[in-house]
């Protein structure tokens, strides 16, 4: 064979470029490499991209890979556009066992490479499939080593916002998703940040195949929009719906409620304004109801003295919950307040104190509700020309000092005879009045009722009451069973009473002693004669030390403690 001397004499370079990649073809790559040589020799040393993408190959194949990829990088510098520099550097990194140095040499070529080569689809796809085979174990895809049955069970543990963002992992995890209806017919968006969208909605109610059983909607745009009647039309088996917003819903919220012909549970948020008069056509559009909650009621200047209830009985019902506000001269009636429900089990009316204290018209409790057993009235004075007598099914009774008016201001409630009571809270304020109140409200006659129900809850709000008064209120029979036990603002509450709680509290689980004057010794009196406590309220309570809540805590119990409250 001619010298490399020869080689340059008898051959232009562009005729050795073309014999070295001939012989490199054939496999002969030292005959290739000596060509390849002399034709940078005959370009007065200055190789070409051809020349060198040529000579890093044959390199390769001649296991040289170092001098291979001086080679291959040599084409990078002098062209960072060309896409066979990339593809034989990544290729000659693989050989040599740097896999994660290829991918970045890849990366690098997509990022800065020419996009019209007719060899950048191949460039990509190198990519694609180094940093599919270097991903690490965490990357298995679950669906295709686990059964379904497996994967249906593990996805029911996640919230309904966890399964909307596994939608967004890949095609085949929504694909699998969207076929369990099962995920999509308990919709909560509770959590949603920003405006859910109405098609997005409507979406939900395609993957669970028009079954949606409960839904809680916030960040939906309600007012002035069909959707809440599409919404309802389309989900022909919800049984709950909860309004966490929407503004003020008077003119379609009833529209909506009457497709609803299942609703059982109506839930309104504070931020959902309706009246009662709207609430009244709900209940018309849709009888099935039978829990009704609404914290955003707004009550006119002037109610309506013609009756807004258009049934005399509505006997679905069973649970009335209301909270709002009522203008400062503002009055009405339970009556108009309170739909006729002779099932009615549950009833709570709040109202958001104003500059004056509303009045409540209400002297047919017993009447209009005559099974109740969960009172609760709260910021509501109560105008009535003779005691309101309340019903012997009442188990759960709860009420603050705008309510009763026991003592200070007479016997608005008639209480006595409550032989099923099983938990009262009243925070009326007073010295003798809380006394006065629970005595009677436990009162009843012996000669009518052999036996009575012992209370398990108490919570008073005692700031004025002495220690013998609260030593003859625990001491009361129908508290030997009590099971949690609040005295909230009691600084008269000291070690002797807590002894005296000792004593009568055997089988207490909860108590709650905010600002009172109790000492650590008071505190291990308590935990060590009542040993099915486990959780106490000790916040504010300046007498007790560090070192005493640290012993509790050692026992078993949860305490709640700050000195500042």
């Amino acid at each position: 064979m001619a010298s490399k001397t020869n080689l340059h004499q008898l051959f232009t370079a562009d005729e050795l470029v073309t014999r070295g990649l001939k012989l490199y073809k054939q496999a002969k790559y030292e005959a290739a490499l000596e060509a390849l040589n002399a034709a940078e020799e005959a370009k007065n040393g200055g190789a070409d991209l051809e020349i060198l993408d040529i000579r890093a190959g044959t390199h390769s194949r001649m296991s040289n890979l170092d001098a291979a990829l001086a080679d291959a990088r040599k084409m990078l510098v002098l062209d960072k556009t060309y896409v066979p520099g990339y593809l034989r550097t990544g290729r000659i990194l693989e050989s040599m066992d740097k896999r994660e140095l290829a991918l970045k040499i890849y990366e690098r070529g997509i990022r800065y490479a020419n996009q019209s080569h007719a060899r950048y689809a191949s460039l990509k796809n190198l990519h694609a499939e180094l940093k599919q085979n270097i991903a690490p174990p965490d990357g298995i895809n679950l669906f295709s080593i686990l059964p379904v049955e497996l994967l249906e069970m593990i996805f029911q543990y996640l919230p309904f916002e966890q399964v909307c963002k596994c939608l967004r992992v890949c095609q085949q995890w929504k694909q699998m998703l969207t076929s369990w209806p099962r995920f999509w017919i308990h919709m909560d968006l509770s959590t949603a940040r920003r405006e859910v969208k109405s098609t997005t909605l409507l979406k939900y109610i395609a993957y669970a195949k028009d079954g949606v059983r409960t839904a809680v909607l916030n960040k939906v745009v309600l007012q002035a929009s069909p959707i809440l009647s599409k919404f309802v039309s389309k989900s022909q088996n919800l049984y709950s719906l909860s309004l966490l917003s929407g503004g003020s819903l008077q003119d379609s919220l009833d529209r909506a409620l009457g497709r609803a012909w299942g609703l059982r549970i109506l839930t309104l948020s504070d931020k959902v304004v309706v009246t009662v008069e709207t609430l009244a056509k709900c209940l018309e559009g849709c009888p099935t109801l039978e829990d009704v909650t609404c914290d955003g009621l707004v009550i006119p200047h002037h109610p309506a003295t013609s009756p807004v209830w258009k049934l005399h009985d509505y006997v679905k019902l069973v649970s009335w919950s209301i909270k709002g506000r009522l203008p400062r001269q503002g009055q009405a009636s339970l009556a108009y307040l309170c739909p006729p429900a002779s099932n009615l089990r549950s009833l709570g009316i709040s109202f958001v104190p104003n500059m004056r204290v509303p009045l409540i018209s209400a002297h047919n409790i017993m009447q209009q509700c005559p099974h109740l057993q969960q009172l609760e009235l709260r910021h509501s004075i109560f105008v009535v020309d003779q005691p309101v007598v309340l019903p012997l099914h009442l188990r759960s009774l709860i009420a603050d000092d705008t309510s009763l008016g026991f003592g200070v201001r007479g016997h608005l409630l008639a209480v006595q005879n409550l032989v099923h009571l099983e938990s009262l809270i009243l925070l009326e304020k007073g010295p003798g009045v809380v006394l006065e109140a629970v005595q009677e409200t436990l009162s009843y006659d012996s000669t009518k009722y052999a036996t009575v129900s012992d209370l398990h809850t108490l919570k008073l709000n005692v700031p004025l009451l002495d220690p013998p008064h609260i030593v003859e209120l625990l001491s009361h029979p129908r508290l030997k069973e009590l099971q949690h036990l609040g005295l909230v603002d009691c600084p008269a509450l000291n070690d002797q009473v807590a002894a005296v709680i000792a004593e009568h509290g055997k089988r207490l689980k909860t108590l709650q002693i905010p600002n009172a004057k109790i000492t650590g010794v008071g505190l291990k009196k308590l935990v060590l004669a009542c040993p099915s406590l486990a959780a106490v309220d000790l916040n504010g309570c300046r007498d007790v030390s560090m070192d005493a809540v640290d012993w509790a805590r050692e026992q078993g119990l949860s305490v709640m403690w700050k000195m500042g409250i």
